[in-house]
């Protein structure tokens, strides 16, 4: 029972939304909840979510909006909203120092590789065209399995997410050892 439909308090999250705010600066706590919007947001909404004054998100949001981590959205209620093209560029960055311009394309084909099985598999082109009656297992097991498959191929039909990072990495990786620009 819950009197006055008070919020329930889920100490672990207390704690953990506390050490949050304790650990990282405004700044850093406006950049943690700009990375997880992608539709955009208004100053006082990052403020809330930020647990700081609209000022300190605003001023934060200029700062990273100049960065290019941010858009700003203008209007009469301007809004600010994660620049993807920045996190697709800090991505292929990070796979460029993380692997080798190989290990990339071996990475590219076996992605690529994985979206021709899966589609060979269920006889659809995209895991949106895969119905409930054309998937019909006989048994449990095999429905979890499908479930997986369905979950992977949407998180990254066609590879296309992953495929094109890493075949950018893999040729900047491959530039720079060579000493290309």
């Amino acid at each position: 029972m819950n009197p006055g439909n008070e919020p329930v308090v889920d100490h672990d999250e207390t704690s953990a939304r506390e050490s949050w705010d304790a650990e990282r600066t405004t700044f850093q706590r406006v950049y943690d909840v700009l990375v997880g919007v992608h539709d955009g947001a208004t100053v006082a909404a990052f403020a809330r979510w930020a647990d700081c004054l609209e000022t300190s998100a605003r001023s934060a949001l200029d700062q990273l909006t100049e960065m290019g981590v941010a858009q700003r959205r203008e209007g009469r209620s301007a809004g600010y909203r994660r620049n993807d093209s920045y996190f697709r560029w800090k991505r292929i960055e990070d796979l460029v120092r993380e692997y080798t311009a190989e290990e990339l394309r071996r990475s590219v084909d076996d992605l690529l590789a994985r979206d021709d099985e899966l589609r060979a598999e269920y006889g659809v082109p995209n895991p949106d065209a895969v119905t409930g009656s054309e998937v019909v297992p006989d048994d449990h097991e095999r429905l979890h399995e499908i479930r997986d498959d369905l979950t992977e191929w949407r998180d990254d039909p066609t590879g296309h997410r992953r495929a094109p990072a890493c075949g950018t990495a893999s040729r900047r990786s491959s530039e720079r050892r060579l000493g290309v620009r």
